[in-house]
């Protein structure tokens, strides 16, 4: 099977972040990769830039804002086309290490039963973690990143199986894009890669987390920060669905939640959060999928 690695990445008016994680990029270890750089309907010149620093580079140019989901999507295909052995996703506002690409493909390779590896993310420019897998509480069900905000002290140093990968970064196998699709457009951003992740899980294969890959993570750039409007409200109403996809029994009690959480919010004074997650629950009980119109 091929080695191949194809990396997809998103730009959205950040052609600085996106100029930086390249240079990253480039400077890796492992040499046998091309990367597929989507921009979903960036009106600044971050592209003319792009261009003129990297001729080389494939770029596909949409001519609107087609979410996380869709510009992922799109780079996906492509990449498809050729027969890649992996494909990985990546965030524009990282930064990797030279051996990010080179331990998570020799971890995939270690087992035919693992589908997706992601590396150790540290918050941009310090050893504080951001993510060393996802965990996935089934009660509340909720999100959570392992070791969050936590200074590595070596404590989340072993490879493991994790309920979960952000798909900030994670490699996939290509059979695994074979069997279950592709990012499931109905989230547009958000949550999208938990959705992913029961999918892979459910047809039977690992995900692991993977330590001596790693990188470094410049949080929600493109969104706004991780309790902006925008994130409150996809979050909101992108669990939703999981649950009732996944875990319907459970969804009277995570509709009370949220309206409970909305109140909280009015309530200490966080009327735009409050709006945000108001909006989310109500979009979800209309069935409005994909991108919103106010977000």
């Amino acid at each position: 099977m091929s080695k191949k690695i194809f990396i997809i990445i998103l730009n959205w008016n950040k052609g600085d972040l996106t100029i930086d994680c390249l240079e990253s990029l480039y400077k890796m270890s492992y040499r046998d990769f091309e990367v597929i750089l989507v921009d979903n309907g960036s009106v600044d010149d971050s592209v003319d830039r792009i261009s003129a620093k990297y001729p080389a580079l494939k770029i596909i140019k949409n001519s609107e804002n087609l979410g996380f989901t869709g510009g992922n999507n799109l780079g996906m295909k492509e990449a498809m086309k050729h027969s890649p052995g992996y494909i990985m996703l990546l965030n524009n506002d990282t930064i990797v290490h030279e051996n990010m690409l080179s331990e998570l493909l020799k971890a995939i390779e270690s087992n035919g039963e693992i589908g997706m590896v992601g590396p150790k993310i540290y918050y941009y420019g310090d050893n504080i973690i951001w993510s060393a897998g996802t965990w996935h509480d089934r009660l509340l069900h909720r999100f959570k990143l392992i070791g969050m905000g936590h200074k590595d002290s070596g404590q989340f140093s072993k490879k493991r199986d994790v309920d979960e990968l952000t798909a900030c970064a994670m490699l996939i196998r290509r059979e695994v894009i074979e069997k279950v699709g592709y990012l499931n457009d109905d989230y547009f951003t958000i949550v999208e890669d938990s959705e992913y992740c029961l999918r892979v899980k459910r047809a039977g294969y690992r995900l692991i987390f993977v330590p001596k890959s790693i990188l470094w993570h410049k949080v929600s750039s493109s969104s706004g920060g991780e309790d902006s409007p925008l994130n409150i409200y996809y979050s909101t109403r992108n669990v939703l669905y999981l649950v009732k996809k996944y875990y319907f029994i459970s969804l009277p009690f995570i509709l009370f939640k949220y309206y409970f959480k909305c109140f909280l919010f009015y309530l200490l004074g966080c009327k735009v959060k409050a709006k945000a997650s108001l909006d989310a629950v109500l979009d979800f009980q209309r069935g409005k999928k994909g991108k919103s119109e106010k977000y």
